[in-house]
């Protein structure tokens, strides 16, 4: 009988061993869910914060591409140039539209 009643306290020792052991966890438990609500709220603090100002793209002028691409035909590359013009559907550049004055110097870029 000593044996069993050895066994009978130890495994009385184990359940109350787990039953804090669950509690423990519990409270970890709870510790990670506040933590989680705090970091939510920093989020969303940080989130709703004004946006800076985005940066204004300058608007590219008439004079602007009309002197890169002087310069690219002095270079020898009248060609391309007209080419280029052809390209966006125009025979000279007061033809085309302002809106495609930036498309038409990064295509200049190329030749």
């Amino acid at each position: 009988m000593g044996k069993m009643n050895n066994l009978s306290l130890e495994l009385e020792e184990l359940r109350k061993n787990t039953n804090k052991l669950s509690e423990i966890l519990s409270t970890v438990s709870d510790i990670i869910t506040t933590i989680n609500d705090i970091v939510g709220t920093i989020e969303s603090a940080f989130s709703s914060s004004p946006e800076k100002p985005k940066e204004i793209k300058k608007s590219v002028t008439l004079e602007e591409v009309r002197a890169v691409l002087a310069e690219k035909s002095r270079a020898g590359k009248t060609a391309e140039v007209k080419g280029l013009l052809t390209k966006f559907g125009v025979n000279k550049l007061s033809e085309l539209d302002a809106s495609k004055y930036d498309e038409l110097l990064k295509e200049t870029e190329g030749i």
